[in-house]
């Protein structure tokens, strides 16, 4: 914000701020007001060694022939064989040998097995190609675009609700800690019988569409701060009626609660009492702020005070009040 007098800094708009002298006017309206987070397996056993086949000693008859001096069968020869010619024998006899030759080689066989050193064939393994899992990346929510300050230039292109809750915050705190709550509040007219002529000339002359007041109390109860909220059409148009008032000097009318604290305040010698005025445009908004004692106290060691109060409070109601939630 770029002050005018005892400003301090605001949006990124820079609203203009200045302290407006006050003189005497006529007495002000009151306000209507609306009130307002598996078991493991058995160990392998080796299997049973095959005791190897030894030579038969002298004497002994070989493996599956007869003892020599004994008797023995001879299987009767069929009448059609010759004879000298029995092939029979040497049929059984070969394949007793076979046998005896097989048993040999699964004794080897099974016995090299038990040699420690003696090389594992591990079973065949089948392997099987795994198909890659498809996955689908997420692509990050897009960012919304920064809020545009330059929108609220134009009644075209600005969406700010204009509404009591939009424009006006519930509370605020001013430079000195003081801590303000809305009491009363509403929409009314642009131009009101309490404003001095220069300021009625400069709000409706420049196309002034809407107000919306408030009124603040401190938390001890000693200060009012009144509140306008003026909506122009453009920002060229609120800049404007700023601009005529500059130095000038100027009356606006308060804005008291109709019923309990403060609602007699209207009611008073208010161009006697000790107030401040402070106004500043932002966009196509211009806000306005008086402060002055409830009991309309005239002394200037009270000024300080009213002066915190309708400082922040001008440069907090506005558009901001809506966008920077």
């Amino acid at each position: 914000m770029t002050p005018r007098a005892d400003g301090q800094q605001a949006d990124s708009a820079a609203p203009t701020v200045r302290a407006d002298a006050p003189g005497v006017g006529q007495q002000p309206p009151m306000s209507q007001p609306q009130w307002p987070v598996g078991p493991q397996g058995q160990q392998w056993q080796q299997p049973p060694v095959s005791q190897p086949w030894q030579q038969p000693g002298p004497g002994q008859p070989m493996p599956g022939q007869p003892m020599m001096g004994q008797p023995q069968w001879q299987q009767p020869r069929p009448p059609y064989a010759r004879a000298g010619s029995s092939s029979t024998p040497w049929l059984i006899g070969g394949a007793v040998v076979c046998a005896f030759l097989v048993l040999i080689v699964v004794a080897v066989v099974v016995g090299g097995n038990s040699d420690p050193d003696s090389p594992v064939v591990a079973a065949p393994t089948t392997t099987s190609s795994t198909v890659p899992s498809t996955y689908s990346t997420t692509s990050a929510a897009p960012t919304s675009k920064p809020f545009d300050w330059n929108s609220l230039d134009s009644a075209s292109t600005d969406d700010t609700p204009l509404t009591v809750k939009a424009l006006l915050p519930q509370s605020f705190t001013d430079s000195k800690g003081v801590l303000y709550t809305l009491r009363a509040s509403g929409e009314h007219g642009c131009d009101q019988p309490g404003n001095s002529d220069n300021v009625s000339s400069a709000i409706t002359s420049n196309g002034c569409t809407t107000n919306l007041t408030g009124s603040y109390i401190d938390k001890d109860d000693h200060i009012l701060v009144s509140v306008n909220v003026l909506v122009f059409p453009t920002h060229s148009a609120a800049r404007s009626a700023y601009d005529t008032l500059d130095g000038d000097v100027q009356d606006w009318g308060i804005w008291c609660p109709t019923t309990g604290l403060a609602s007699d305040t209207c009611h008073g010698d208010i161009m006697s009492a000790t107030r401040v005025q402070w106004s500043a445009y932002s966009h196509r908004y211009f806000t306005q702020a008086t402060g002055i004692y409830i009991d309309l106290s005239d002394n200037s060691s009270l000024e300080e005070w009213c002066k915190a109060g309708a400082n922040a409070a001008a440069t907090t109601v506005g558009p901001k009040n809506y966008w920077q939630k």
